[in-house]
């Protein structure tokens, strides 16, 4: 036995000295039955509430990119889009529709692995499918589980990485801090800020000693595996040059605004580190600690108990205290995670900074399960202090269970929980565009409209909610290739066009019909604009340019 246990302990597969687990914490064949029969419960809900097809902003971006793989906007998304792009295979509705269908499916697969993870933490079956159902029925999760965005996929790696790290914490094996590793480099490929986990993760590494060696080797391997999936993600989506890419769309027109040269994306590394780069984000990052994180810590704390019941917010609050008692490294994981996410998240200047919250969901979730795993332990011990044998400890977490899920879902039975559409309201930032699921139709039909009534060869410069539906429908529906439609100012909320936007109008405008959604000042200054009655809306073709005036 000494031998064996030297052998172990030389692979890397030591248990740690909190990995003490009763046997029901095993997850086992029927822990695989729950998770796959939850995954299937919120996917029947996320598959019924499904947006129809056609969205704006980012939704049409990855929908458009699906069809002709390109990067996206920052961090480029390489490996989503290609999940989009294998899911446009699917023989079911149309691209739009399938790659909103691989959202519903992914946030199904997190709602699942949030069961996993509660099973191998708490060791309760019960109250952990009360935290998976916390999960699945969170009004953020659910909005981005039915439309064709990264954070239902996101949010599926982030619980599936602390899997893993739950399992390298419980039994001390780091080919499971590697999977974790690894699961963090791919997830770059998807939403950047599944990157925020890694100083978590780096802590609980130096503080878990005798182990650096192996651990750091694990995760260097992990990390290396990940990164060339990613390389090879990027490598897969850079070669098909798609006109639709968001270098294309909106970096390219404001190259001026960017300080890019006309080489500077000429070469893959290049367009990579671009992408990498994030552009459109600098100066929204740390710019008014003190006037932006005020403020969003207020909107933060104020929107919680919108997203979890208050008693399950109390039952999380009592969770730390129990999971920091029997599986102290993950807590202190757990809880370095959450302000990682939030030092970023406040901090950040971004209308839609509330999807950016989710992160820190997964977390209240899993403290929830702990909560409830306190609750049963105090109901089994006041029990014995009164001299009587109660309920079993199958009964007692059946019941607390039971009783998390009517909590979690107790929500839902008012009607303010509900839009007029049938969707579950969620919290919007005001000075976030408002959209849904059930703009689709009309967008769609608007959009279609216009994109039919425009030369084949013609260019929109529009804004970022219309630039890929109406991509998607000249492109992928119509099949007209020689179409382009560009943003018009270099971020959604920034009034000036770039200068090098307008070099190219006039370049092109010459032997293409260009047109503007709207007058913009720059271009009315220097060229003359033909309004022009196009589907039903009112566009500026540009003409020939205006005369200079002397001063």
């Amino acid at each position: 036995m000494a031998e064996r246990s030297n052998q172990a302990d030389e692979a890397g597969e030591t248990p740690r000295a909190d990995a003490a687990l009763t046997p029901e914490a095993r997850v086992d064949r029927a822990d695989l039955a729950i998770a796959a029969g939850l995954g299937g419960v919120a996917f029947a809900v996320y598959l019924a509430t499904l947006a129809p097809g056609l969205l704006g902003g980012v939704g049409g971006e990855f929908q458009t990119l699906a069809a002709v793989p390109g990067y996206a906007h920052p961090a480029g998304a390489p490996v989503y889009v290609l999940l989009a792009w294998l899911a446009a295979f699917l023989p079911v509705g149309d691209v739009a529709y399938r790659v909103n269908l691989l959202s519903a499916v992914m946030g199904a697969t997190a709602v699942g692995l949030a069961y996993l993870v509660g099973r191998s933490l708490a060791g309760r079956r019960c109250v952990s499918i009360a935290g998976a159902m916390a999960l699945a029925v969170s009004p953020t999760f659910w909005s981005q589980a039915i439309v064709a965005e990264a954070y239902a996929c996101a949010t599926a790696l982030l619980v599936a990485i602390l899997l893993a790290l739950a399992a390298w914490q419980k039994r001390g094996r780091s080919r499971w801090l590697a999977v974790a590793a690894c699961l963090t480099a791919v997830g770059l490929g998807v939403h950047a800020g599944v990157l925020l986990i890694v100083p978590a993760v780096l802590v609980v590494i130096v503080v878990t000693p005798r182990r650096w060696l192996v651990d750091g080797a694990a995760a260097a391997a992990g990390t290396t595996v990940g990164l060339g999936v990613l390389a090879a993600a990027f490598w897969a989506i850079d070669r098909g040059d798609s006109p639709a890419s968001y270098l294309n769309t909106v970096i390219d027109p404001s190259r001026s605004e960017w300080g890019l040269g006309p080489d500077d994306v000429d070469a893959f590394r290049d367009r990579v580190r671009l992408s990498l780069a994030a552009l459109p984000c600098r100066g929204r990052l740390f710019a008014e600690p003190r006037k932006v994180a005020g403020q969003k810590a207020v909107d933060y704390l104020e929107n919680l108990p919108r997203e979890f019941p208050p008693l399950w917010l109390a039952a999380a609050a009592g969770g730390v205290f129990w999971l920091g008692r029997t599986s102290p490294k993950m807590t202190l994981l757990l809880l370095l995670a959450v302000l990682g996410h939030l030092v970023f998240d406040l901090n950040y200047d971004t209308p839609h900074v509330h999807l950016l919250y989710l992160a820190t969901y997964v977390p209240v979730v899993v403290f929830g399960v702990a909560g409830l795993a306190l609750v049963v332990d105090l109901w089994a011990a006041l029990a014995r202090r009164n001299g009587r044998s109660g309920h079993s400890p199958a009964a007692l977490n059946a019941i607390v269970g039971a009783l998390g899920v009517a909590v979690v879902a107790s929500p839902m039975a008012w009607p303010a929980a509900w839009t007029e559409g049938g969707h579950r309201r969620c919290w919007v930032p005001p000075e976030a565009e408002p959209s849904g699921p059930n703009d689709s139709a009309e967008l769609r039909r608007e959009v279609r409209l216009l994109v039919g009534d425009l030369e084949d060869d013609a260019v929109l410069f529009t804004d970022w909610n219309r630039l890929y539906p109406c991509y998607y429908v000249a492109h992928v529906e119509q099949g007209r290739r020689r179409m382009a439609f560009l943003q018009d100012y270099p971020l959604p909320y920034q009034r000036d066009l770039a200068d090098s936007a307008v070099d190219y109008v006039r370049r092109t405008a010459p032997t293409r019909p260009v047109y503007f959604t709207h007058v913009v000042v720059k271009i009315d200054a220097r060229f003359a604009l033909e309004p022009v009655r196009r589907g039903g809306q009112v566009l500026y073709r540009v003409g020939p340019p205006v005369a200079a005036t002397p001063d």
